[in-house]
């Protein structure tokens, strides 16, 4: 079986590449902001079947208009609903909060206090 890497967003152990070439191991709590090639080097152009975040695109400014972080990102897709991304089938038993703590990543307040558009 092939060695599966985590998304640095929302900690989903199923990407087929590191999100970037010289992006660490989890846990990911706090990653800085972007530009996230400029820390981690290459970024792989996948997206996360989870979250749907796309590396080397949602941390660009230059290429998606205005920049993410993976905490922000992270945010607004669970404002969103936190719908699963892909059309291929979520894992059974799939959970965020589970998936988030696996991968060091602290699960965001929702009522805006670590939001960092406010």
């Amino acid at each position: 079986m092939a060695e599966l890497f985590a998304c640095p967003c929302c900690g989903y152990l199923g990407l087929s590449y590191p999100a970037y070439e010289k992006l660490p191991s989890p846990p990911f709590d706090d990653l800085g902001l972007p530009p996230y090639v400029e820390w981690f080097g290459s970024a792989s152009f996948q997206c996360c079947d989870c979250c749907g975040y796309e590396f080397g695109y949602d941390c660009d400014a230059g290429a998606c208009g205005r920049a993410r972080s993976f905490r922000e990102y992270l945010l607004g897709w669970m404002r969103d609903g936190a719908c699963w991304f892909s059309s291929r089938p979520m894992p059974t038993g799939w959970d965020l909060a589970s998936q988030l703590a696996a991968a060091g990543i602290g699960m965001p307040s929702m009522d805006g206090n670590n939001d960092p558009e406010r």
